[in-house]
């Protein structure tokens, strides 16, 4: 179980270290994403847009270092839920957006129901990294 989890902690992690790096690298294209979801007021934009790659950083620095890792993967559970909620409200919506910004610009898809499923697996590694850490605390 041991080696199932570290294998999760660097795929969690590097995940996130990628989804950070192409949020970070281009911010005002990452806004123009986050605009199209139309979901979030006009004013609140430009704070997500600049703490979701570093939580996400934050979160992929602490898997990768081995440090508070149940703190992490808390994060990251939460994370990916909050992302596949948002997700699924979208395509409830009718939203149409040619890029879910999971990735910021650089790896541009459309959102699909694909996309939520993707989160879901995350918090399943996320929980697996969880269960590891609180075994080793018994």
């Amino acid at each position: 179980m041991k080696k199932v989890a570290n294998i999760s902690r660097y795929v969690v992690a590097s995940i996130l270290l990628l989804a950070a790096i192409g949020k970070l690298l281009d911010l005002p294209g990452y806004y123009n994403v986050m605009e199209g979801y139309r979901l979030f007021p006009t004013w609140s934009l430009w704070p997500i847009v600049i703490a979701m790659p570093l939580i996400e950083l934050l979160i992929a620095l602490m898997l990768f270092a081995n440090k508070r890792v149940q703190q992490a993967a808390w994060g990251s559970v939460i994370l990916h839920a909050a992302f596949a909620i948002v997700l699924v409200i979208e395509l409830i919506r009718g939203i149409d957006l040619q890029n879910c910004g999971c990735f910021g610009v650089f790896l541009s898809r459309p959102l699909s129901w694909a996309t939520p499923l993707e989160d879901v697996f995350m918090i399943v590694l996320s929980y697996l990294i969880l269960k590891n850490t609180t075994q080793q605390k018994i």
